[in-house]
């Protein structure tokens, strides 16, 4: 590889790594570790980050909030009279300045998710340590 092309990758995974270490805890959660949309259940009230809005033609734009403080929403809408369209794709929203990582920077999910780990690590070693803390069992598989 050429010294000016490693230079730049090299440079954009500092742009990344710098992110990662900046952004936001609620950020870095959804990032590695997945939304928290709302869960939709027959029977039990509709979540409060939830909300419907009539559009044209008698279809409705269904819109969830992630309950993670992200800022991310995601929305689909039924096809006329309110009849849901099981081929509709979800589209997402969200505040780019904060949720996007750097152009070509390379961070991914795993790496958001190792990010996660490193802020949560003292904690979860500590679990770790109780007195109470009982060891997982480990199965063999194979003979």
């Amino acid at each position: 590889m050429p010294r000016q092309r490693l230079a730049l990758v090299r440079n954009q995974e500092q742009d990344g790594l710098a992110w990662l270490t900046a952004a936001d805890d609620a950020i870095i959660v959804c990032r590695g570790s997945h939304h928290d949309w709302p869960r939709i259940i027959p029977h039990v009230p509709i979540p409060r980050n939830v909300s419907v809005r009539p559009q044209r033609d008698g279809c409705v734009r269904m819109v969830e909030y992630c309950g993670g403080d992200c800022g991310t929403s995601r929305w689909k809408e039924t096809r006329p009279g309110g009849v849901w369209d099981r081929d509709a794709h979800y589209r997402y929203e969200y505040d780019a300045d904060r949720y996007r990582s750097p152009k070509d920077s390379g961070v991914s999910r795993g790496d958001a998710a190792q990010e996660l780990f490193r802020r949560n690590q003292e904690a979860l070693m500590a679990l770790a340590r109780r007195p109470s803390a009982v060891p997982v069992p480990v199965f063999q598989t194979g003979g």
